[in-house]
């Protein structure tokens, strides 16, 4: 486990190359998809959108944040559980990226990144 979660760190950091292929493991489409940044400010979706962009630069401690931020705001806001999820994974807890993809799938079953999200949690063992 502790290697799966070191190469998911490793992954994140580096980028390019290596972190299109993690992109499903991390980001996947939610971080990836060059939002338009007009979401209202302080909204789930720009706090969303704005630890998105803390997750790729390696901030893990302050995407968690926005994320909790975001959920508080809106607990029905499936964005926020898998920005928790990958957030978690980069502070490597997989117990709690677990949960919260956990919760992302239960409020968005069929969202378009389902399957990439049902990897990660394969991946980490649940």
């Amino acid at each position: 486990m502790g290697l799966v979660i070191g190469l998911v760190v490793a992954l994140l950091v580096v980028g390019g190359g290596a972190g299109a292929w993690f992109g499903g493991l991390i980001g996947g489409k939610g971080a990836s998809d060059g939002t338009s940044g007009t979401h209202e400010v302080g909204s789930p979706a720009y706090l969303c959108e704005k630890g998105e962009k803390l997750l790729k630069d390696g901030k893990f401690d302050e995407a968690l944040n926005y994320a909790e931020e975001a959920a508080r705001k809106d607990p029905t806001f499936a964005p926020a559980f898998r920005l928790e999820g990958n957030a978690q994974l980069g502070r490597q807890d997989p117990r709690k990226a677990s949960r919260a993809f956990k919760s992302y799938l239960k409020l968005a079953p069929t969202a378009s990144d389902a399957d990439e999200i049902k990897a990660k949690l394969a991946a980490l063992g649940g």
